[in-house]
């Protein structure tokens, strides 16, 4: 059977508040909150990642990687696939990029994950990592200001490694049905405000079949925008930079068109 895994990569500490010099392990659920971010997480056998977007649910296994206390992976790579892998290099840069890259063949998707915006020279080393590996550097405190030049404002931290979470192509996704969301809907309204009048029965069911049917081709077209992506990442080993970085750039200009109006449907933040 089918799962959705997420591998977060780390060498995490924190000063123990009753002790000046002493260092503790991050609890996982410290790790989610206080250093990534994500709140929206049970804990049930283990943790997982409620995720609710317009076009699928999907429930994630989040699994973790101290790489100081372990040198092999604990998560069993050859029962189950890990499709997404964050990496945290703030602590023990060097352990934690040479343990993502015994598995970066893996997976679907893979983020270093700063903390803080790195020094000009860290940044730089760190960008040319994640473009040779096809990783992707996101900063969760990005101090650049903003400019209005872009024809699409480009998420940040957070937002941006949420973004890229719900936009993954994960292999047990259940789809949403264009048609029970429609009819979840039209019950809502029903409960707010009765209906006062219907001029044209024919007319409203032909609406409300048209509304069914675009739902539906847009499904459609985001599954193949997934496809697409993952193809590009296949294909990366074979096809030039240029090739590569053209292609990745107009299908995340199309994925990013496509998700514009989901915020409603995202968690807190907004791939």
């Amino acid at each position: 059977m089918s799962e959705n895994n997420l591998l977060i990569v780390h060498a995490l500490r924190k000063t123990n508040s009753s002790s000046d010099n002493a260092t503790v392990e991050y609890t996982q659920e410290e790790i989610l909150e206080q250093v990534i971010g994500i709140d929206n997480f049970v804990k049930e056998n283990n943790i997982k990642l409620k995720l609710q977007t317009k076009y699928y649910s999907a429930d994630i296994n989040i699994h973790f990687w101290n790489v100081e206390k372990e040198s092999v992976c604990p998560f069993d790579w050859k029962s189950s696939s890990v499709q997404v892998i964050v990496g945290i290099p703030d602590y023990q840069s060097d352990m934690v990029l040479e343990a993502i890259l015994k598995y970066s063949n893996e997976i679907e998707s893979g983020f270093i994950y700063h903390l803080e915006q790195p020094n000009e020279k860290l940044a730089k080393e760190s960008q040319s990592w994640c473009v040779d590996n096809n990783f992707e550097m996101v900063v969760k405190n990005f101090t650049e200001e903003k400019t209005d030049n872009g024809i699409i404002e480009e998420k940040q931290g957070i937002k941006r490694l949420m973004e890229a979470i719900e936009c993954t192509m994960w292999p047990a996704m259940n789809r949403i049905d264009p048609k029970a969301v429609k009819a979840q809907q039209e019950s809502s309204k029903k409960e707010e405000k009765p209906i006062e009048q219907i001029k044209d029965a024919k007319e409203l069911l032909g609406s409300e079949a048209e509304i069914v049917e675009e739902d539906e081709k847009e499904i459609e077209s985001f599954e193949r925008l997934m496809h697409e992506i993952l193809n590009i990442r296949k294909d990366s080993k074979t096809i030039g930079d240029d090739e590569r970085k053209k292609r990745a750039e107009l299908a995340t200009l199309k994925l990013l068109s496509m998700m514009g109006d989901e915020d409603e449907y995202l968690s807190d933040e907004d791939y």
